[in-house]
């Protein structure tokens, strides 16, 4: 019996070991460890991510598009981080124009400026729509990925 804990012991030390570098965790309601390289803090109006290794800083508008990132971070798959960091700041760019569009509409006199300030608002919905899909993908993308990774090292 004793042996068979010491062995237990032992693969559960050495799972722990391989896995450490996988596991995400929050820490309070606004700061997540993530893969013990990066910690995620909520500010007010957006996220910034830490790395341990550098002093490097990235600022998100979206914690699963920080997720996301971190991902592809740990993957090396830096192309892929890049497009999700610039796909977040056009989403939220793109939320700021069709805002500003809303109410640039809703305050138009005329019928010229309704129409124009209605297509810009509409270009803006569909732009955005369009964004939020290819994040969408990003993220799908790097859930398999992950999951992959993390099969692999408990098989």
């Amino acid at each position: 019996m004793k042996k068979q804990q010491i062995i237990d012991n032992f693969i559960i030390k050495e799972f722990k070991s391989q896995l450490k570098d996988w596991f995400m965790i929050q820490n309070d309601e606004n700061t997540y460890l993530l893969f013990n390289k990066f910690k995620i803090v909520k500010t007010k109006n957006y996220y910034k991510i830490y790395q341990f290794s550098n002093s490097q800083v990235e600022t998100f508008f979206s914690l699963k598009n920080a997720v996301t990132w971190c991902i592809y971070e740990n993957l090396s798959k830096y192309n892929d981080a890049i497009t999700v960091k610039n796909l977040d700041q056009k989403a939220e760019s793109l939320s700021f124009h069709e805002l500003n569009h809303k109410k640039l509409l809703n305050k138009a006199k005329d019928l010229d400026q309704k129409i124009l300030y209605f297509i810009k608002y509409s270009e803006d919905k569909k732009q955005k729509k369009a964004v939020e899909e290819q994040i969408d993908f990003y993220i799908n993308t790097s859930r398999y990925w992950l999951n992959k990774k993390l099969k692999s090292l408990t098989q």
